[in-house]
């Protein structure tokens, strides 16, 4: 059987390099980002949440690296997380799949406790991670969004997780 996505990619023909990197930048910030006269857009979930995208988030949720921690999260230009890219909003809206929702905290490295919202589309092994406000009334922050191809790592986070909710496909 041929593998059919929940969503469909989005692939830009004829495009490479530099080209296909601003083309989806392109794309994140008109979809995501800013409304065509330029106001920032609120997004909200399906539990009625809201959340905003931050045009800097481009470049660290759509890239590959092995030591972000270290500081290194700009390494590679990801394909496979930019073609991916509106099924963030997919997810959001719970439009198909399985998608548990997770809460998690940990530290930073500065001491801190960060709050995170979790959402992993079942079907797909697809994250999307958002930093939970900072203070009350205000947005979750997307962070990411990618494929997990680690199952350790999937396992992990379900471990360090609290699952909050499963969402079923509507029918």
């Amino acid at each position: 059987m041929v593998y059919q996505p929940l969503w469909p990619f989005l692939e830009f023909e004829g495009l490479e390099g530099d080209a296909l990197v601003a083309r989806y930048r392109e794309v994140y910030l008109s979809h995501y980002v800013k409304d065509a006269s330029g106001q920032p857009r609120i997004w909200t979930d399906w539990t009625g949440a809201q959340i905003k995208f931050s045009s800097f988030r481009f470049d660290h949720a759509f890239t590959d690296t092995q030591n972000y921690r270290q500081g290194l999260d700009h390494e590679h230009f990801s394909i496979e997380r930019a073609k991916r890219m509106l099924w963030i909003e997919q997810v959001l809206d719970a439009t198909a799949g399985t998608i548990f929702r997770y809460g998690s905290s940990r530290q930073s490295d500065r001491g801190q406790t960060l709050k995170r919202r979790t959402f992993l589309v079942n079907e797909e092994n697809y994250l999307v991670v958002l930093n939970d406000p900072v203070k009350n009334g205000k947005p979750f922050e997307f962070i990411t969004a990618y494929a997990i191809t680690d199952l350790d790592y999937l396992t992990r986070l379900k471990q360090t997780s609290v699952l909050l909710e499963t969402r079923k496909p509507k029918r």
